[in-house]
Formats: C-alpha cells, structure tokens, sequence
C-alpha cells in the first residue's frame, strides 16, 4: 500500500461519507487493533497508530498501543529504546495541535539517526500527528503517516485534517471508555442524591 494515500474529495457530501464510514467502523469492530488497522485502509495511508498511557501524561508510562507498523520496526524500535528519543512522541503529549512531522525540532544527533532508521523501516517521510484528550485530560496520540509525492501529501492533509481530528477524537473516546473505563460520570454523593 506505501505511496497510495487517497485524497479525499473536497465535496461536503463525501466528507461526511468518509467520517460516517469511520465513526462506523470504529464502533462496529470489536478489537482496536483490528479498527486501527481498517481505518488506515479506509483513509489509503501506509502506516497509521494510536498511543496513550493508562497513567495519560508520559507515553512511556504503562502505555497502550495499536499500529499498523511493520513487527521489524517495533521490534527495533523497543531494542533501541526509541520511545525515550521519539520526537512525535515528545512533541505529541506537549502539543495540543495537530503537527506535520516536517514541524519538528531535531535536538540530537540520536533523534537524527532514529529517524533514519525510521525511513529504513519503511516509515514516513511523511506523518500527521494529532493529540486528543479525554474530558478529564486523559491524552494519546493519533499518527499517521504515508511515502510518495510530497504534494500528494500535503493535498491529502489540507483536504482532511478536519476529517483526521474528528476520526482520532472518536477513536480516543472508544479507547478512553473500554480500555480506561472514563465512560461513567464520577458523581460525588451529593450529585447523586
């Protein structure tokens, strides 16, 4: 699938088919993964993951994932400890806006040669991240990310990063109340009487 990313037509009409069909799929299939895995069919990227913490501020704290990455990259990116020099990851639970990859600051020379190995693994160049938080400040992360024409990727995030955010804020509320169980109201017991 790499460098097939579809662009959505700019008709309002099918905008709202594609988020139907995603908000659809998302509470239709019954494993996350599973819904990860069609939604980065449905919007035509190469690669497309969530990530959250069960502790909901640092991403490497008891973290909760589901990617459509290669098992070669996750395997690599656990033995080299990447989650500690991933900088989507860093600026993705300080961000509170969607960001382009090609926005990030490289700090080091290690964030450099991760991104390297990112590329070698079939990963990027291009991505789209976009953090999401539940009512009660729960955060995570939808990326997603594609290979082939640069122009092709810049069309396909200005026609859908409306599209984008609302598919990764539905996404974020499925996980925050079946993983997180954030569903149910914390009434105190004078609100409940």
């Amino acid at each position: 699938m790499a460098g097939k990313f579809q662009q959505v037509p700019e008709t309002a009409t099918a905008i709202e088919d594609k988020l139907s069909a995603a908000f659809a799929l998302i509470d239709a299939t019954t494993d996350i993964e599973e819904a990860v895995h069609k939604l980065r069919d449905l919007l035509g990227v190469d690669h497309l993951v969530y990530h959250s913490s069960k502790l909901g501020a640092s991403p490497s704290s008891d973290p909760f994932i589901r990617l459509t990455y290669p098992a070669t990259w996750i395997k690599r990116y656990l033995q080299m400890g990447y989650v500690d020099v991933d900088p989507v990851l860093r600026e993705g639970f300080q961000r509170t806006l969607p960001f382009d990859w090609s926005e990030l600051e490289i700090k080091t020379e290690r964030e450099m040669e991760f991104l390297k190995d990112a590329m070698a693994h079939n990963v990027g160049p291009f991505g789209i991240s976009i953090p999401v938080r539940s009512k009660r400040g729960h955060r995570g992360l939808v990326s997603l990310s594609a290979s082939g024409p640069h122009e092709k990727w810049v069309a396909f995030c200005k026609e859908n990063l409306g599209t984008l955010i609302d598919i990764a804020n539905h996404l974020h509320r499925r996980v925050i109340k079946e993983v997180f169980g954030e569903d149910q109201p914390h009434l105190t017991e004078r609100e409940v009487e």
